[in-house]
């Protein structure tokens, strides 16, 4: 495989300025885009979602903000 190097589609985000530690997963056709604030201590929850999101083309549900 390799990456395809010319632009397919766009994908535009918004910020979430009270977001606390949530974020936001968002999926253009085979682009999957997550957002939000504090993602590095998430690291652990988001590559397992991420991963099986990209293994079966699923978007991956956001759990429900503190």
């Amino acid at each position: 495989l390799a990456v395809e190097p010319r632009v397919v589609a766009r994908l535009h985000c918004a910020s979430t300025p009270d977001s606390d530690d949530g974020f936001t997963v968002r999926r253009g056709d085979s682009i999957l885009a997550v957002y939000g604030d504090n993602l590095f201590k998430l690291a652990p929850i988001l590559g397992e979602m991420l991963a099986v999101a990209c293994r079966d083309g699923s978007t991956p549900s956001v759990p429900p903000r503190r």
